[in-house]
């Protein structure tokens, strides 16, 4: 009575093809084939494997933790990057403008037949439209007045058969650019002519300068810095690669200044010296589009060398 209830299963022993089927989820539906293609290929990798065993390598051959952790690519990568930010110091690291504004010679315009106000009615009625030359109708009569409004500076007028011919003159203006650029070091060296006009402005404008005076000096020191760490460091090679590592994050400084000389333009100040008589482009007040507009492509360039600097760190 104690068994009522359950069923007693039947357990089928399966054989050592069905067996193979099972665990291969079908793919050896059949007999699977040999791996090798010879005995001497099995004899081959047989000893290859109790050699390696031997000498106590268990990792396989094409494991990733094999590889360099700074590979030769890396150091070649940081080395070019590290060069072009010392480089870019040559480069122009300010630009600002005046506009300068040339006057050209006067154009004298088509004359303009204008018919007296007076004479409207018999010229308007004089020639039918339709048996008129293509030439007459296709001209406008106008009033005077309304001529005179349309011409912006009459020049002279003449009188042909009862008519007036207006002659206006256009004066065009002609407005090129005058830049002056400095370098990064070019920057520097003249901080002694600059800095009396722009360490009298705002403080946001002498934060700005301070903080870029420190990127040019990074410009150098950073570069430096990183070639030392990619040739000069011993040890093992994870030791090497985690001390590089450390240092290759100093590389996101000057981004952080970047970031901090932008913030500071948003405050924004009037300047304490007549900023027209040295350049238009600086406007009248520092404000984040004099902020862009003064910076030239040698920052960016750097900017650029650096964070790709700090980026191939992270990979490390």
């Amino acid at each position: 009575m104690s068994d009522k209830g359950h069923k007693e299963s039947t357990h089928k022993k399966i054989s050592e093809r069905e067996r193979l089927k099972f665990i291969g989820f079908d793919v050896f539906p059949e007999e699977p084939k040999d791996l090798f293609l010879s005995e001497a290929e099995k004899q081959k990798l047989v000893d290859e494997v109790r050699f390696r065993r031997e000498h106590h390598d268990h990792l396989r051959g094409d494991c990733t933790l094999l590889e360099d952790r700074v590979s030769p690519a890396d150091r070649i990568f940081l080395t070019a990057a590290s060069v072009i930010i010392v480089l870019a110091l040559f480069l122009p690291w300010y630009a600002a403008y005046n506009e300068i504004v040339e006057e050209t010679k006067p154009v004298q315009s088509t004359g303009l037949t204008v018919t007296p106000a007076e004479n409207l009615g018999a010229s308007s009625t004089a020639v039918p439209a339709d048996s008129a030359a293509p030439e007459q109708a296709a001209a406008t009569t106008v009033s005077i007045d309304t001529a005179l409004s349309a011409v912006a500076e009459p020049a002279g007028t003449s009188a042909i058969g009862g008519e007036e011919l207006i002659t206006t003159v256009m004066a065009r203006k002609k407005i090129h650019k005058e830049y002056a650029r400095l370098s990064g070091l070019g920057a520097v060296i003249s901080i002694g002519s600059v800095g009396a006009y722009v360490f009298s402005s705002g403080l946001a404008l002498i934060l700005t300068v301070v903080l870029f005076i420190v990127y040019t000096l990074l410009c150098i020191g950073l570069p430096i810095y990183n070639l030392y760490g990619i040739y000069g460091f011993k040890g093992e090679a994870d030791a090497q690669a985690l001390k590089l590592k450390k240092l290759l994050r100093l590389n996101w400084l000057p981004l952080v200044i970047f970031a901090l000389g932008l913030l500071l333009s948003f405050f924004g100040n009037a300047y304490a010296f007549k900023a027209a008589e040295l350049f238009t482009s600086i406007g009248e007040s520092y404000n984040p589009i004099v902020f862009f507009g003064t910076l030239s492509w040698g920052v960016f360039v750097s900017l650029a060398c650096f964070i790709l600097c700090a980026a191939k760190g992270a990979e490390i």
